[in-house]
């Protein structure tokens, strides 16, 4: 009994204390400001947030010739009834992509809305050719102004209260986009001397002509061979033959298809190209 009762005075003691020891509220007319890209959820609620993202065009239709990434800014503090802008910056020295040719993003214009605890800073990627063979980074900074201060540097990659969660950053975020292709294990084994060669050696600028003349995408030589893609070995003669028709027509026009460094687009064996003209 004697143990019981202390238990509970303890128990008294403690809430007394907790009653004492209140957290203070954020009682300040300055405010905040983080990003916060969610990069995914589960179905019970959680969220899971990144400090990169990656896009390939690859992914994409064939006709997308560009693509947006939206990245969330969100603002901590009191909410204003007027428009706070938010000061944005490029980290060039994590930056590899040239504005106006691989991205373009207004920096000048980026502001909480009158009422508002966040904004959407838009980022469009242009698909470029040199994606097919190297990525291409562009990376934001927040930084402080007469508006915002950068409370928070570090966050979890979740919102889920009792996960540890990894810590991300919540000032820096990069962009990462591309085109990057692999060849294909289908290809890599029928497209071969011994197998009469069909579209010949594997290269991105290849792959993506034969999969726009077939009309395949790159998702459908994953499962090549099956019944459930259009990737079927018996029809590599038909578009191997409708392939090099497009690349002649190109080498008789005097506008002949190359490769990334430069050399003449050409397949193999009876699908070859006559390239005789540029000899």
């Amino acid at each position: 009994m004697k143990s019981t009762l202390s238990l509970l005075f303890l128990l008294a003691g403690a809430l007394l204390s907790c009653q004492k020891d209140a957290i203070p509220l954020f009682d300040s007319d300055e405010a905040g400001v983080y990003f916060c890209y969610r990069s995914g959820w589960s179905s019970n609620g959680t969220e899971y947030y990144a400090d990169s993202i990656a896009y390939s065009f690859g992914r994409a239709e064939k006709e997308a010739t560009e693509y947006t990434i939206e990245i969330p800014v969100a603002a901590m503090g009191k909410v204003a009834d007027y428009p706070r802008p938010v000061r944005v910056t490029i980290d060039n020295e994590r930056t590899t992509a040239t504005a106006g040719v691989h991205y373009q993003v207004d920096l000048q214009s980026v502001v909480i809305p009158p009422g508002a605890g966040s904004t959407i800073i838009p980022v469009r990627f242009f698909r470029v050719p040199e994606m097919l063979e190297r990525e291409f980074r562009v990376a934001l900074a927040l930084e402080e102004n007469e508006h915002f201060r950068l409370y928070i540097r570090e966050q979890k990659n979740t919102n889920l209260y009792s996960a540890a969660g990894e810590k991300i950053s919540a000032t820096r975020l990069l962009m990462v986009a591309s085109e990057l292709y692999t060849e294909p294990f289908y290809w890599r084994i029928f497209c071969t001397e011994r197998n009469g060669w069909y579209f010949g050696p594997w290269s991105a600028a290849k792959y993506t002509l034969v999969n726009s003349i077939a009309g395949w995408a790159d998702a459908d030589w994953a499962t090549a061979g099956s019944t459930a893609s259009p990737v079927q070995l018996g029809r590599f003669g038909y578009v191997a033959l409708l392939v090099q028709k497009h690349l002649q027509a190109l080498a008789d026009a005097g506008t002949p298809a190359r490769e990334a460094d430069g050399s003449l687009m050409q397949q193999g064996g009876a699908y070859a190209v006559d390239y005789s003209a540029y000899e």
